[in-house]
């Protein structure tokens, strides 16, 4: 018996090893639940490949296009696409060169031609500049006697002249922020009466010119002492742009045409030029670079290398004013929503202001100030300009 036992020891090892090989060659691995593939979306906007990397059915997803780029949502987070420039959660990245494919992965930075990308200099940020308030007092009643809709100044010395909703042009002296000169041209007789004045001042700032965008006079003013020179008619149309070409000669738009008038002649004769452009432009010192809105896009062109270059507008209120600082590295942009300004080199907005909606903005030609005329202010607004450089 005790021989019968110690021969089963044997037998019931080999069957252990048996079994346990047989269960390391047939086991079912007990696993949590796969992960989800990874896919590649693939899109091509402005000639530039993109690839956004996802997981479908695990996270929401979605892509749309715009009037101004591209945008896709990938669960909380967003990649954009405007004007060539990818923004991943509002931050700007490096605009992608020809044939380079922007890649947004599911983990690690975004890649433009296959390489990490660090998020561009210029990212917008608020401006902590406090300007000088040019206050007037109302004098005349209207229904919008806040409304300014022109600031221009002249380009020599620093006379700074704006036509406001109550009826008058003033003319300031910047230094003491006081006015120097305010003039009261004849208001339409019908429409909104005294709102909807326009001013120019010539270049030696010598010689102020209004008008009313209801009515077709032109009216010419001492900047001095506010002494009425000529009052304009011809040739009809109601004036909606204005403009000093030099000391002697005028620009006028009326019912979209544009009309030149020499000062130094006859001045009721005046000679067509072209179509007035229904577009906020400007141009700097040298009219090298121009810029020009419609409600839709911002454009800026080099006028000696024939580019165009469209300009990332983040909000969607369009512009209403242009102008470029006096050395041509920055374009002011006034809008509904406030102040932006614009770095012309690299295309890219560098900072904002909010402000009340702006209708008209001025460079002093020492380029020290920039002017802003508000459409329902109780001030003009003047920055100096050394208070909006970048930090």
């Amino acid at each position: 018996m005790r021989r019968v036992s110690l021969m089963l020891v044997p037998a019931m090892l080999v069957c252990g090893i048996v079994a346990a090989t047989l269960w390391q060659l047939f086991q079912v691995p007990v696993t949590g639940p796969a992960a989800p593939e990874v896919a590649v979306w693939k899109e091509r906007l402005d000639e530039v490949p993109v690839e956004i990397e996802h997981r479908p059915g695990s996270e929401p997803f979605q892509a749309s296009h715009g009037a101004d780029g591209l945008t896709v949502r990938r669960g909380s987070d967003r990649f954009e696409l405007r004007h060539r420039i990818p923004f991943v959660n509002g931050t700007a990245f490096p605009s992608p060169t020809d044939g380079q494919t922007v890649r947004w992965n599911l983990d690690g930075p975004l890649l433009i031609g296959g390489r990490p990308v660090a998020q561009h200099r210029f990212q917008p940020q608020p401006l902590d500049a406090t300007p000088m308030e040019l206050m007037w007092d109302i004098k005349n009643p209207s229904d919008a006697p806040r409304d300014s809709l022109s600031a221009v100044w002249s380009r020599a010395g620093r006379v700074l002249v704006t036509a406001h909703g109550d009826g008058v042009i003033r003319v300031w002296d910047v230094d003491k922020g006081t006015v120097r000169t305010a003039i009261e041209p004849p208001a339409p007789t019908d429409g909104r009466k005294r709102w909807g004045f326009k001013a120019a001042v010539s270049p030696d700032g010598k010689t102020v010119a209004a008008a009313n965008v209801q009515a077709a006079a032109v009216t010419l003013w001492e900047a001095d002492t506010g002494k009425l020179l000529a009052t304009l008619t011809e040739p009809g149309g109601k004036v909606t742009g204005l403009r000093f070409m030099s000391d002697r000669t005028l620009s006028e738009d009326r019912e979209g045409k544009r009309y030149f008038r020499d000062l130094t002649g006859d001045r009721a004769m005046v000679q067509e030029i072209g179509s007035a452009e229904p577009w906020v432009t400007a141009e700097t010192v040298d009219g090298r670079l121009q810029a020009m809105s419609d409600s839709k896009s911002l454009t800026l062109s080099d006028v000696t290398g024939g580019m165009h270059h469209l300009l990332w507008r983040p909000r969607p209120a369009p512009a209403t004013a242009l102008v470029f600082f006096a050395d041509g590295k920055t374009l002011a942009v006034g809008a509904a929503d406030g102040l932006r300004l614009y770095d012309t080199e690299t295309r890219r907005e560098r900072g904002w202001i909010q402000t009340l909606s702006i209708r008209s903005l001025a460079v002093s030609a020492d380029g020290a100030f920039l002017a802003a005329a508000m459409e329902h202010g109780p001030a003009v607004l003047l920055w100096r300009t050394a208070d909006l450089q970048p930090r």
